[in-house]
């Protein structure tokens, strides 16, 4: 059931895989908490794909309860990724740098976690109350440094541009503006 939910889900049809994750669920609760885990990220990523940020993170925060009594470090970090970004998306920035921290933190986080876990701190501190510009705009670019996998999205790039600008960079925060144009054609870098 979680696999044929997967499939769907890579083929995008939604509400087919959301369907089939509600099957999957109680069979998991009886039989497997680490494919229970399987299916509230999955379900976490429906949820997202379809705009409630607030289902997502209730699915999320479960995986990672799931994940802490499995005691299962690998999931449990992928848990904390993903929860990390859902704060971000419901403006939980606290949590979010809470999360982000403990992620950097950890010595069993892979290459690919650790630098996800990177851009999203630098979003957070470049988003909360009290910004820290200067040390978002060195994570983002450590991450662009290193990056061998698109881990910058379009966001991460104005967010980067404009943390430079805002500590100064003005000529850094440009070629920042210009690179995020070839990825995103919304209009957004002339604003």
């Amino acid at each position: 059931l979680y696999y044929l939910a997967l499939s769907y889900y890579y083929d995008k049809q939604y509400d087919k895989s959301i369907i089939e994750l509600a099957k999957a669920e109680p069979v998991a609760e009886v039989s497997d908490s680490l494919y229970l885990g399987f299916v509230k990220v999955l379900q976490a990523s429906v949820y997202s794909k379809n705009y409630n940020e607030i289902a997502e993170l209730e699915a999320l925060e479960k995986a990672l309860e799931i994940y802490t009594k499995l005691d299962d470090e690998y999931y449990i970090n992928v848990a904390k990724l993903n929860l990390s970004r859902s704060y971000l998306n419901n403006c939980r920035y606290n949590d979010a740098l809470l999360l982000c921290e403990q992620l950097l933190s950890s010595s069993s986080l892979n290459e690919s976690m650790r630098l996800q876990s990177m851009v999203y701190y630098a979003f957070v501190l470049a988003s909360k109350n009290e910004p820290d510009y200067k040390t978002a705009s060195l994570y983002y670019e450590e991450v662009s440094s290193k990056q061998s996998a698109p881990f910058l999205s379009a966001q991460d790039y104005w967010m980067w541009a404009y943390s430079l600008s805002k500590t100064g960079e003005f000529i850094q925060s440009q070629q920042i503006v210009n690179q995020g144009k070839q990825i995103d054609t919304s209009g957004t870098a002339d604003y």
